[in-house]
C-alpha cells in the first residue's frame, strides 16, 4: 500500500514559520499523515570573484548550509516532542522559497506557509513567497497568520463555481474532522436580472437559493456536521469575508469564483484574505 502523502510546511527559523509548523503538525496528526518541513536554500552568487576569495565564499556556503541543517533539525525535534508519534521529515532544497514549496505541494495533502519569514525564506511576506505559493501551489495552500485560535467554526465562501464547490467539500471535511461547525457564506448584491422592482429582495432570495442548493448534500456526507448558512449583502466581498473570519478556526476559499464571489481571483478576495483575515486561510486549488 502506498504511503499517505505528507503535509508540507515551509520553515526558516522565524517565529511566524514556527507558528505555521505547529499548525501544520496538528493538521498532520488530525489527518493521520506525516509532516515534511521544507527549507528553500539560495546558493551564493560567486560570479567573477577576486582572486583568493572563492575559498572564503565556499566556506561561507558550507557554514550557511550547516546552520540551515541545524535549524531544520531543531524544528523537527521540537515538533516530535510536542506531537508524540508524529513522523517529521526534513527537506532542504536549492532554490527560492516559492519554487521549492510549489514543487513540494505536488506531493502533499496540504501546503502550509507562515505569513512572513526570514533566512531561506527571507522574502516570505505576503506579496512574495506566501502570495506566490497561494497562486501556484496545488491542493489546499494554508497561510497561517500568527498563533491560530483553538476553537471556532470553519468558514467557507461560496458561489456557483466549481472552485467554490471544491472549497466547500474541503471545508466540510475539515469541520467534520475538528468537530466544529461549518459556516457557509455567500456575499451578494442586488439581483443580477431582477424580475420585479425590488432588486435587493430578489438578490437575497437568489443568495438563499444558492446556499440551499450548494449545501443540500452535506448532511449525507457528514451526518453530524452542523451547518450554518449566511447570505450577506455587501458591495465588498473581500471585506465581508474578512469580517466573518473573526473567530473562525479556519477560513476557506476557492482559488477563483463567480457570482457573489466573482472577484475571487488571487489578487483580489483570496489575496485580501491572506493579507487581512483574522484566522488561517486555506486557498483550495485542484490537486496534482
Amino acid at each position: 500500500m502506498d504511503a499517505k502523502p505528507p503535509v508540507v510546511v515551509g520553515v526558516d527559523g522565524s517565529p511566524t514559520a514556527m507558528d505555521a509548523a505547529r499548525w501544520a503538525a496538528a493538521y498532520a496528526v488530525r489527518h493521520g499523515a506525516s509532516l515534511c518541513c521544507v527549507y528553500g536554500y539560495h546558493l551564493p552568487l560567486y560570479g567573477f570573484s577576486p582572486i583568493g576569495t572563492l575559498g572564503e565564499m565556499e566556506h561561507f556556503d558550507a557554514r550557511a548550509r550547516g546552520q540551515a541543517e541545524d535549524m531544520l533539525g531543531t524544528v523537527a525535534e521540537r515538533l516530535r516532542t510536542a506531537y508524540a508519534g508524529l513522523q517529521v521529515d526534513t527537506r532542504m532544497e536549492t532554490g527560492g522559497g516559492t519554487a521549492v514549496l510549489v514543487d513540494a505541494s505536488r506531493e502533499a495533502i496540504a501546503t502550509v506557509v507562515g505569513a512572513r519569514g526570514g533566512g531561506g525564506f527571507t522574502h516570505l511576506l505576503l506579496g512574495s513567497v506566501a502570495d506566490q505559493v497561494t497562486v501556484h501551489g496545488l491542493g489546499p495552500v494554508i497561510v497561517v497568520r500568527g498563533p491560530a485560535p483553538g476553537r471556532g467554526p470553519v468558514l467557507v465562501g461560496v458561489d456557483a463555481s466549481e472552485h467554490a464547490e471544491r472549497a466547500l467539500r474541503y471545508a466540510a471535511g475539515e469541520a467534520a474532522l475538528r468537530g466544529a461547525d461549518l459556516v457557509v457564506l455567500h456575499a451578494y448584491t442586488e439581483a443580477l436580472h431582477p424580475r420585479a422592482t425590488d432588486a435587493m429582495t430578489e438578490g437575497r432570495a437568489e443568495a438563499e437559493r444558492l446556499l440551499a442548493t450548494t449545501t443540500a448534500d452535506l448532511h449525507s456526507l457528514h451526518p453530524r456536521l452542523r451547518v450554518e448558512t449566511r447570505a450577506v449583502y455587501t458591495g465588498r466581498v473581500d471585506q465581508a469575508m474578512i469580517e466573518a473570519s473573526a473567530g473562525a478556526v479556519l477560513t476557506v476559499v476557492g482559488c477563483r469564483g463567480l457570482g457573489g464571489l466573482r472577484s475571487i481571483l488571487l489578487g483580489s478576495t483570496s489575496r485580501a484574505l491572506t493579507h487581512h483575515a483574522a484566522s488561517p486561510v486555506a486557498v483550495v486549488h485542484r490537486p496534482a
